[in-house]
Order: structure tokens, then C-alpha cells, then sequence
């Protein structure tokens, strides 16, 4: 199941809510990350991109 992530928009004030945890993002790309019940670790951009590597899947 791939759950898509909240896209950015302009607001007049910073995001501030105790229900988030959130960190300021500077450089790079966002990623979704999921863990199955196995552990298995998987890594998804926010078009739905797969990032990461298994040599089975």
C-alpha cells in the first residue's frame, strides 16, 4: 500500500503543532519509508519512485 505524502504549500506562518514530529528539510529528496512485518525496509519517493535495492523481491 502506498500512502502519498502531503505536498508543501505557502502559508503566512511556519507549521507548528504538537501532534507532528518534523524536521526542516534543506537539501536533498523526501522520502516515504516502510517496514513490513518481516522487517524488510523499503524506500519510495513521492511520485511512487522505489529507491531502494533487493535482490529479491
Amino acid at each position: 500500500m502506498f500512502i502519498s505524502q502531503m505536498l508543501l504549500h505557502k502559508t503566512e506562518q511556519p507549521f507548528d503543532s504538537d501532534d507532528y514530529i518534523t524536521e526542516l528539510k534543506l537539501d536533498g529528496i523526501r522520502l516515504l519509508y516502510a517496514v513490513d512485518l518481516h522487517g524488510k525496509v523499503r524506500l519510495y519517493t513521492r511520485h511512487k519512485m522505489k529507491l531502494h535495492q533487493s535482490s529479491r523481491s
